[in-house]
């Protein structure tokens, strides 16, 4: 039988514009630079001043406000008395990881980016004695940047670091650039104590990025894809593939999920009907009465961030965080379900008098007995790794609300104990304390009525106590 040869793709021509050259990068790349200054007479200038000067300067700045993260950055050369407004955008990643330490990182990152496709672009041979000088004002971003630990273990700090996608990438673009960089901090807000004609040249390249973040504040939303961020070629690292101990596909998730259902939704491969009976509300309100700080915190709980073997992690991404209360010879990674489930005696009893606490504050809430017992019922058979009992075991009223509490306990069962930590109930538990809230009196909560045979009674007595 004669075979048609497949005929090979047609080639792709190369970009015949910087524009064109940054369409073809990957789209988080895209995205983060599509509202910078692309034009063949920003790009040329600075490829020109590349030429002209031995320290090419930089300035970075950052902005944050309302959970919106903004960037801006500049070069310059004093020798040519030239400023290149280079870009402005906004900073990638969900409300709960932004800070104006991200903010500032991602600035750097902008401007270490935007210069390295300049130089890819125009085939930019640097001179031996070129260097770079970038400025900015927040000491905390150029910390963790300065090599302190080479180039290697750049980045490569606490498994649980907020902006490691960012060092990550800061990193291996540093690599790709083929001169020495320097990091230098300038004061900022200039103008708050001088005159423009007064500033020196690193406080007019801070002010102007100032500037350029704020602007950037009337640019378009990012869109939350998830290949948005980071790239995925440098956010691996270890021989084994663990980054500072946790998988990159689960940071990039943590860092783009506005709701983090996706996230949830993959590890735990729930289908769309599991999804629907999380109940998203109750958890929107609940993490609504948080201050910022707190809500950080809660979030990397909910994500398994825990802050520990943050020194050994750093010098070793790789090494595996086991448990420092467990038997040297049982070697348990920590994480944040092991935490409860830890066989020490000592953190078993603190769980233990933490449950009972809850209850009882559950008890002046008047929440229903019921609702309390079969909450604790199935949490404690997760915390001791045991398969939850069958909800007859429960022996709930025949009532309305004891079929909600049935349904929630199931649910729940079928959504997973561990995840009850973590901020993901079943909505049938808010609808059964809704009912209970409903009925109640001034003075008490509702009184349930458990019928056995023909008689009813409260649920004070003996038969229905916890």
């Amino acid at each position: 039988m004669f075979r048609h040869q497949a005929l090979p793709p047609p080639a792709l021509s190369p970009p015949s514009s910087f524009f064109d050259y940054v369409a073809i990068q990957p789209g988080h790349i895209q995205r983060l630079l599509r509202d910078c200054d692309l034009s063949e007479v920003g790009t040329s200038t600075l490829v020109d001043a590349i030429y002209s000067t031995e320290t090419l300067f930089g300035g970075t700045d950052g902005g944050l406000k309302n959970s919106l993260g903004t960037f801006g950055f500049l070069w310059g050369a004093p020798a040519l008395d030239t400023l290149i407004l280079s870009g402005k955008g906004r900073v990638p990643g969900s409300s709960f990881i932004m800070s104006p330490t991200r903010t500032e990182l991602c600035g750097i990152f902008a401007a270490l980016t935007y210069l390295r496709l300049v130089i890819e672009f125009y085939h930019v041979v640097l001179p031996k004695k070129v260097s770079c000088c970038i400025y900015s004002d927040s000491k905390s971003a150029l910390t963790q940047v300065q090599d302190r630990y080479s180039y290697e273990g750049f980045g490569t700090t606490w498994r649980c670091r907020t902006h490691y996608d960012l060092e990550a990438a800061i990193r291996q673009c540093l690599k790709q650039l083929p001169f020495p960089f320097s990091w230098e901090w300038v004061r900022g807000h200039a103008g708050r104590r001088k005159e423009p004609h007064e500033f020196s040249f690193p406080e007019t390249l801070n002010e102007a990025a100032d500037n350029l973040a704020t602007n950037a504040r009337t640019c378009r939303e990012l869109d939350h894809d998830d290949d948005h961020w980071p790239e995925q070629e440098v956010s691996v690292i270890g021989h084994r593939g663990r980054m500072c101990g946790r998988i990159a596909c689960e940071l990039r998730f943590c860092c783009t999920a506005g709701d983090l259902i996706s996230y949830w939704q993959e590890r735990y491969k729930w289908n769309a009907s599991l999804v629907n009976l999380v109940d998203h509300l109750g958890t929107k309100k609940a993490l609504s009465k948080l201050p910022p700080n707190s809500l950080q915190r809660v979030q990397k709980l909910r994500c398994g961030w825990l802050p520990v073997n943050r020194r050994v992690s750093r010098e070793d991404p790789d090494r595996f965080s086991s448990c420092s209360a467990c038997s040297a010879g049982d070697l348990v990674e920590e994480t944040v379900d092991h935490v409860f489930q830890c066989s020490c005696a000592a953190r078993r009893s603190a769980i233990l008098q933490r449950f009972s606490d809850m209850s009882a504050n559950f008890l002046k809430w008047n929440t229903s007995k019921y609702l309390i017992r079969a909450l604790h019922t199935g949490a404690l058979a997760w915390i001791e790794q045991r398969e939850p009992p069958p909800v007859e075991s429960l022996h709930l009223p025949e009532t309305h609300l004891g079929a909600l509490i049935s349904r929630a306990y199931n649910e729940q069962t079928s959504l997973g104990w561990n995840v009850l930590f973590r901020g993901f109930w079943s909505i049938s538990w808010r609808q059964a304390q809704e009912l209970e809230f409903a009925n109640s009196s001034s003075t008490r909560g509702f009184q349930d009525t458990v019928k056995i045979g023909q008689v009813e009674h409260s649920c004070g007595c003996s038969i229905c106590s916890i």
